[in-house]
């Protein structure tokens, strides 16, 4: 759906399409769903069923069974730079003794720390290389906060027609018509790229070449 608003090609990195829209990531939210329903179970009595069958699963997991629902979620919090035990391991500390806060405002909390640390993983410092587009968006659009929050890019918070909008993002996403994208697909060498509009071949990097054109896109 948000691919829709600037009219990108399928085969853009789903991040680099969230990123520009200032979204957050699908997977933020059901982490933050997993966070918020363990802590319910840790805060219901003792003899409850449901504390009960955590116990007992956790110490499934503590024991070498790593088929178990404890055990599977473990791994899957560990992969995301979190951990279950103790949970959450965030920024802030929602166990301060001078600081009462509500259940609305800690889950704002929870669900800020956890796009945080997604977008540490996504961006900042990912477990491995960035693939080409990655790269390329991080390098020369990406803009981050110092404590790793993703700025939303000026243009989408202005009032632009659609057309005008969605040649901006597809210049920042790399999903343009342009011969050096174009070129790409049809495994054309570098130097055969030849642009349509002016006939001259790509000098210089990616960036400075669709600055250059991007008043003659947006006439096209």
């Amino acid at each position: 759906m948000i691919a829709r608003m600037i009219r990108s090609k399928a085969l853009v990195p789903h991040d680099i399409i969230r990123a520009e829209m200032g979204a957050a990531p699908i997977i933020t939210e059901a982490l933050f769903q997993s966070v918020t329903f363990i802590q319910c179970l840790w805060e219901l009595p003792k003899r409850r069923y449901p504390r009960l069958a955590l116990m007992s699963s956790r110490q499934l997991a503590e024991n070498g069974d790593i088929h178990c629902w404890y055990a599977e979620m473990q791994q899957w919090f560990e992969s995301h730079g979190m951990s279950i035990n103790p949970l959450p391991l965030f920024q802030y500390s929602l166990d301060c003794p001078h600081l009462n806060m509500t259940k609305v405002e800690k889950n704002r909390v929870i669900r800020t720390d956890i796009i945080n640390l997604e977008n540490k993983i996504t961006w900042i410092s990912p477990k491995i290389p960035l693939g080409t587009k990655m790269a390329h968006y991080k390098t020369h659009f990406l803009h981050t906060s110092e404590d790793g929050f993703i700025i939303r890019p000026p243009y989408m918070d202005i009032h632009l027609s659609y057309a005008l909008r969605s040649v901006i993002g597809q210049l920042r996403t790399s999903s343009h018509q342009l011969q050096i994208e174009v070129g790409r697909y049809t495994r054309l060498p570098l130097e055969e790229r030849i642009c349509q509009l002016c006939h001259q071949p790509k000098k210089g990097d990616k960036n400075n070449y669709n600055k250059v054109h991007i008043n003659q896109s947006i006439k096209s």
